[in-house]
């Protein structure tokens, strides 16, 4: 800007100096000759022709004026393009060699032939972790357990299946039938033995108790038959075989398992029902129970697993029972949760009863019995025949409905005829001789076997007809049954349980 200003400041001075020369000749100006064109000479100066006019051709530069205000800031500009790449760095240096690894483990593989899965051994066949790996089996239809391979050393249940435990003299092999492709198992007794033990069980014995207070699926069967052909409980862990120091009880001299042919099913129609004399969480030897708190979680977890894998009933009614588990828990709220209808009777010592049912179930009632009015005391002042009382229920089984009768009756203990439970039992039978389907679940406290005659001679049907089956582990007594008209009752098993000083019986009921 200030070149421009100095150029036209020169041009002017130009025009002055010409006009200045005009007004001195007062002359017409005749045809002048061409004028001349201002140059910058090299010391800056404007010049015409060889004139310097002493005029710089540049100004001079003005005062710095005042800073404006800061703009706005301007829009982010485009990202710029990648720059090229770094030369590469130069090389590390090699690091020490690392530590020698461990020797690898050669597996060894087999195949079992109760499962049809495959295990595998990293410690030379010591012990086998089980693969989840099947193999077909549709070939096989039958397998002999290699009898040669049991243990005869008396010991804890070993992973191998084939040890013993010991308790007082007893003996027994475990043989694990869990999972196992067949259904059926023929046992067959050795000749020189008179007798020959077997039960399913829910889990391995514990060393310190007898095979009678095994927990399992039935108690132990004493069969003095040459052979026994049984089914495998669906829910069954190990088939138990008994064995003795002497020659009257001995394992048998051969197991076979075998695939019956016979497709499972599953029958919306069947409800499994159970009775089992509880013992007050104490073995019968109290009305309360003696589980501590500090046994809480061990106990539970023992209890759980007969009721809900060794029992495993939809309904099931429970003589002697306490409505606490310990001190600070309910066996409602902790060994029954999972059932969806509980019905808990008054707790009058020994007569307490109880009904669990995880299926339908309806019009439940505690009626006491009338003959019990007149009684009188039994086996101690303590204890009143008016304490025993019984639930009533309906069932619907098949569209049907089903009375379901569950009770504990009076103790015979004392009583020189045993008149009050066999009047209570006279009296159920009259209650419920107008209806057609009933089941009547019970520790029924008979003094003889022959006291069943009773239901039979009124048109009821024993699920356990043998007098032999003791469900009493104290003596030899078989209180416990169920009895029914109307139904089809089948698969009636004793479960065996070091719970309590009763066995639990169930069976699967359906109705045509």
């Amino acid at each position: 800007m200030k070149k421009y200003f100095a150029l036209i400041l020169a041009i002017a001075m130009v025009l002055m100096t010409l006009g200045i020369f005009s007004s001195c000749n007062q002359k017409s100006p005749a045809n002048g000759k061409d004028g001349l064109t201002p140059t910058i000479g090299e010391n800056g100066n404007w010049w015409l022709g060889d004139h310097d006019t002493g005029v710089k051709a540049a100004g001079v530069d003005g005062e710095k004026g005042a800073d404006g205000e800061k703009g706005d800031k301007g829009d982010k500009g485009d990202k710029g393009d990648t720059g090229a790449a770094g030369a590469p760095g130069s090389k590390g240096q090699t690091g020490a060699p690392g530590a020698a690894g461990a020797d690898g483990r050669t597996p060894k593989f087999k195949i079992n032939p109760m499962t049809y899965r495959m295990s595998v051994s990293y410690d030379d066949g010591a012990t086998w972790e089980e693969l989840d790996c099947s193999f077909d089996h549709s070939h096989v239809t039958e397998y002999d357990y290699p009898m040669d391979t049991v243990v005869k050393d008396a010991g804890t249940i070993a992973t191998s299946n084939n040890k013993y435990t010991i308790a007082e003299g007893y003996h027994g092999a475990l043989i694990k039938v869990e999972d196992s492709v067949f259904d059926t198992v023929t046992i067959t007794k050795r000749e020189s033995s008179d007798t020959m033990g077997y039960a399913f069980l829910a889990k391995e014995l514990c060393v310190g108790y007898s095979p009678s207070y095994a927990t399992g699926y039935t108690k132990v069967i004493w069969s003095s038959a040459d052979s026994v052909t049984l089914k495998i409980p669906d829910n069954a862990r190990y088939l138990y075989i008994y064995h003795n120091s002497n020659d009257k009880y001995m394992l048998p001299s051969a197991v076979k398992f075998s695939k019956s042919g016979e497709t499972p099913t599953v029958d919306e129609n069947a409800i499994r029902i159970a009775i089992w004399n509880i013992g007050h969480f104490s073995m019968g030897a109290s009305p309360n129970t003696k589980l501590t708190d500090k046994d809480f979680e061990a106990k539970l977890a023992d209890y759980k697993d007969f009721v809900y894998n060794a029992v495993d009933a939809d309904v099931i009614g429970l003589a002697e029972y306490s409505a606490k588990f310990t001190p600070s828990n309910l066996a409602k709220n902790t060994l029954f949760a999972d059932y969806t209808t509980a019905f808990e009777g008054t707790q009058s010592r020994y007569s307490c009863n109880a009904l669990y049912s995880r299926v339908p179930i309806s019009n439940i009632q505690q009626k006491t019995y009338e003959c019990n009015k007149t009684a009188g005391p039994l086996h101690t002042n303590l204890i009143a025949a008016s304490d025993y009382y019984y639930l009533t229920a309906d069932l619907t089984i098949n569209g049907e409905t089903v009375k379901l009768v569950s009770t504990h009756l009076a103790f015979h203990s004392n009583l020189t005829d045993d008149t009050v439970n066999k009047n209570q039992i006279l009296e159920l039978l009259e209650i419920y001789e107008e209806y057609d389907k009933v089941i009547m679940i019970a520790d029924w406290n008979v003094k003889e076997f022959s006291y069943f005659d009773l239901f039979t001679d009124a048109g009821y049907t024993l699920a356990n007809t043998d007098e032999t089956l003791y469900t009493y582990a104290n003596s030899n007594k078989s209180l416990d049954n169920i009895i029914y008209k109307g139904v089809t009752v089948s698969d009636f098993t004793l479960a065996g349980t070091n719970l309590s000083d009763h066995y639990a019986v169930y069976a699967t009921v359906t109705v045509e």
